[in-house]
């Protein structure tokens, strides 16, 4: 089955000219918000992550196929002030990122946005971070999810980037080895 054109333009987009993927991840929110709250207490906290943002886009964007974005605060800054380089892949995460707790393994979606938002604003790619494992009580929700989303990309012909970050359904704090990821 030969790919759409649109998926397979955004491909190319998003790879470099061997073909692989070398892509700039700073969709990171939560995690770096509290990291930073404490290191720089006196301003914004959506202001100094943004402008952080952008100075990565601004030195690292030009060296990577493709740059991997939050649409809450990096999306608008780097795009709008001409951070990410237009010769650049621009990927859209769709989840609202990982929640670091391993008591809270659940997949948000970043309010108001969805994949045809995300296919309109330019972007060659969605992401979608999921915490799965075949065995989880939740397994049937995620693949629900995963399904949704790959659809509504199908119908976009915009490619998903799908991040599945495996663990324990015992003890969800316990990293899993290589051969126990499923």
């Amino acid at each position: 089955m030969p790919l759409p054109l649109g998926k397979r333009r955004r491909l190319q987009q998003t790879a470099g000219p061997d073909g692989a993927f070398t892509v700039l991840a700073i969709d990171h929110r939560g995690p770096l918000r509290r990291q930073l709250a404490s290191a720089s207490p006196d301003r914004p906290l959506d202001e100094l992550l943004a402008d952080i943002k952008r100075d990565i886009v601004r030195a690292l964007g030009p060296l990577a196929s493709a740059v991997l974005l939050d649409p809450e605060l990096g999306l608008d800054a780097c795009v709008t002030h001409g951070d990410l380089p237009g010769s650049t892949g621009l990927l859209v995460a769709l989840d609202t990122g990982s929640t670091g707790d391993p008591a809270n393994l659940q997949t948000g979606l970043a309010e108001g946005w969805n994949v045809a938002r995300i296919a309109r604003s330019g972007a060659s790619g969605v992401k979608l971070l999921v915490y799965y494992h075949p065995d989880a009580p939740q397994a049937p929700q995620v693949e629900h999810l995963v399904r949704t989303i790959a659809a509504d990309c199908a119908r976009e012909e915009i490619p998903l980037f799908l991040e599945p970050l495996s663990y324990s359904p015992d003890d969800p704090s316990r990293r899993l080895p290589p051969p126990e990821r499923r």
